[in-house]
């Protein structure tokens, strides 16, 4: 039984700078993510602010992008991983093609990018492949994605593939270039 524990953990590449991703209880991501920072790990919830109405006032709330979910820096040590593990509202390690679920630096750079500088995005249905494109100008310079057309216009999806999720960011025709 210990070998299938320790099997199991070494399905985590020793040398990485990727992202692990986590799947927590939904309205718990910040939580969770405070909770990690105090154990000393690097976590990240992307989060958008929308402004809100109740009835007697307005108020700007932070939702985040992927609801029930939280980024956190690769993690070598068993004890560690089972620290976090251990966490409130932590259901476990998101899991793919038969190992543990990670994202690049690189495409949590991107998400950081649509975040600080506040670019309307919205869910969109997930997408693998397609044809490539990078935002030359603009706020989101440097953006790369999926280029996709529909009804509103062109936008560039971001896909997450370990997750199954993507967000797309309108874009203009002048601002992109095929890759």
């Amino acid at each position: 039984m210990l070998s299938n524990r320790a099997s199991r953990y070494d399905l985590f590449p020793q040398e990485s700078s990727d992202w692990w991703v986590l799947q927590t209880r939904v309205r718990c991501e910040q939580r969770v993510s405070n909770q990690l920072l105090s154990k000393h790990h690097e976590a990240y919830v992307p989060v958008a602010r929308e402004r809100r109405r109740w009835t007697d006032r307005y108020r700007t709330v932070e939702l985040p992008m992927f609801p029930g979910y939280v980024f956190v820096r690769a993690v070598l040590q068993a004890a560690d991983r089972l620290a976090i593990l251990q966490s409130s509202g932590v259901f476990g390690f998101v899991t793919y093609k038969g190992g543990i679920a990670h994202i690049s630096d690189r495409q949590i750079g991107y998400l950081r990018t649509i975040a600080e500088q506040s670019s309307p995005w919205s869910p969109y249905r997930f997408i693998a492949e397609g044809p490539r494109a990078r935002i030359r100008s603009g706020r989101l310079e440097g953006l790369e994605g999926i280029l996709a057309t529909d009804k509103g216009g062109e936008k560039l999806v971001v896909s997450l593939e370990p997750m199954q999720r993507s967000i797309a960011v309108k874009i203009e025709a002048c601002d992109f270039e095929m890759l």
